[in-house]
């Protein structure tokens, strides 16, 4: 009989437990904040502090958890149409590197601060392009992103978001200020080989003439290139044909003049 009422209290005890267990499951979930996130707890839609990453409790008829991604991520705003300060039309892609460094004023300031970051991303770049002209965006692409990011960061801060950098990626011009630029470019490339031709041409001609001037004041200088021209064969094994001119008085021609010797060697 001992026995038997200990087993219905052990079964009590462990039916009381099972069911303390149960509510203690229903009036409280567990939430996992991850390490790269950040934790915004709301008790009865109000906002009441912010989780830290790690476990915690919370009880769900009352209360609310929404997550923040904190990481750093990078949008790329394409296809904005700017007009230059000397009135031509370009076609901007632009590359924002963010993170969320303020989880409240992210989420509460704004519906979307992605939008309103965008929104001054757009606006701080037509600034910029209404003081720079067309060509100096391809010469001061770096130094253009490092202004954005200045006109941006501040702003930027209010809506809880750290702007980390911002640069021009792409610049395009109109079909037409290509064209033109792509005919300067070829022209100074023409010149630069003209020119360079011309270098060429009278540094030849500076050769020749000093070739000249020693072979003038040498004589002797000339007989051994004649020598060294006798004793060289062309390409195709053939000997060269020397012709030198000598005076009347050798060779007497009955109609005056001079007479000209082929000397071939064999």
């Amino acid at each position: 009989m001992n026995d038997y009422i200990i087993i219905v209290k052990v079964a009590l005890v462990l039916l009381a437990f099972m069911i303390v267990l149960r509510l203690f499951r229903a009036a409280f979930k567990r939430q996992v904040i991850y390490e790269y996130q950040v934790g915004l707890l709301y008790k009865s839609g109000k906002f009441d502090r912010q989780l830290e990453p790690g476990s915690h409790w919370i009880n769900p008829f009352f209360d609310t958890v929404q997550t923040v991604d904190a990481r750093a991520t990078t949008t790329v705003i394409g296809a904005q149409e700017v007009i230059s300060s000397d009135n031509i039309g370009l076609k901007l892609s632009i590359s924002a590197r963010y993170r969320v460094a303020d989880a409240v004023k992210y989420t509460h300031e704004h519906a979307s601060s992605f939008t309103e970051l965008y929104s001054l991303i757009q606006i701080a770049l037509r600034n910029a392009a209404a003081s720079t002209g067309a060509e100096a965006f391809i010469e001061k692409r770096k130094d253009l992103g490092a202004v954005l990011l200045a006109e941006v960061k501040d702003a930027a801060e209010a809506l809880g978001i750290e702007v980390q950098s911002v640069d021009i990626k792409d610049v395009m011009y109109p079909a037409e200020i290509r064209k033109i630029y792509s005919e300067v470019v070829r022209a100074q490339k023409e010149g630069q080989a003209a020119l360079e031709r011309a270098r060429g041409e009278q540094a030849a001609l500076r050769s020749l003439a000093n070739a000249a001037r020693m072979l003038e004041n040498n004589p002797a200088l000339m007989n051994l290139r004649i020598l060294q021209s006798l004793s060289t064969k062309a390409a195709d094994g053939t000997s060269p044909n020397i012709v030198l001119g000598l005076s009347q008085g050798l060779f007497p021609l009955e109609t005056g003049g001079s007479k000209a010797l082929s000397v071939d060697q064999k």
